[in-house]
């Protein structure tokens, strides 16, 4: 599970500021995420299914494939407000439907419910837990200088910072939908100075 303890705190959504939409982001757009992003969670159920069958002993995979078939249903039934800007910051990172962001969304999305009950009020926390794996996803092949990357999902200074190879601690990403923007990037300075040459202090320097 992505970090116990502190996605409570990501899932909260303190932070003032919404999810990052991609630009030229339209309706038609959206309802296309809409449709497909259901069936990137149907697929992974349909393999955890199969893995419950194969390990019937195993109640996890089962837990896991209801709690992913639960997910789908959420989305095409959700009229949640939210709901539209977490699908527009997650539009640039789902790949014809059958790959969201990279490894580490993979293994949030395929570990969903795996060994514990999944409620209706933890679908909108993990879409939005989803949005920052996301953008650390797309930081590090940003970073690794990877080409084709979707960029929707990260602040200007961490784009910044990506194409100058600085990177980030995982304290960084665990708290992004926790700080405000200014928090944001001056930590971001923070790690910039840090590679660059000595430390300036900043509060969250790790």
């Amino acid at each position: 599970m992505w970090e116990a303890g502190v996605a409570a705190r990501l899932s909260r959504w303190v932070t003032d500021d919404p999810p990052r939409r991609p630009s030229g982001l339209s309706p038609a757009t959206t309802e296309r995420t809409h449709i497909e992003l259901p069936g990137y969670f149907r697929s992974q159920a349909q393999w955890r299914w199969f893995k419950a069958k194969r390990y019937p002993a195993d109640q996890r995979n089962e837990q896991s494939a209801r709690a992913l078939d639960a997910l789908a249903g959420y989305l095409e039934d959700c009229d949640e407000p939210e709901l539209a800007e977490l699908l527009g910051a997650l539009e640039g990172h789902l790949f014809e439907g059958a790959m969201l962001g990279g490894e580490r969304t993979a293994r949030e999305v395929s570990r969903y419910g795996y060994g514990y009950e999944v409620g209706a009020s933890q679908h909108l926390s993990l879409l939005r837990d989803l949005v920052h794996l996301c953008a650390w996803d797309a930081y590090e092949h940003l970073r690794e200088g990877a080409e084709g990357v979707s960029l929707a999902a990260l602040n200007d200074f961490e784009l910044a910072a990506a194409r100058a190879g600085v990177r980030f601690p995982k304290r960084y990403w665990l708290y992004r939908g926790v700080w405000s923007a200014a928090e944001l990037e001056q930590a971001v300075e923070s790690y910039r100075a840090e590679a660059t040459g000595p430390s300036r202090g900043l509060s969250h320097a790790a």
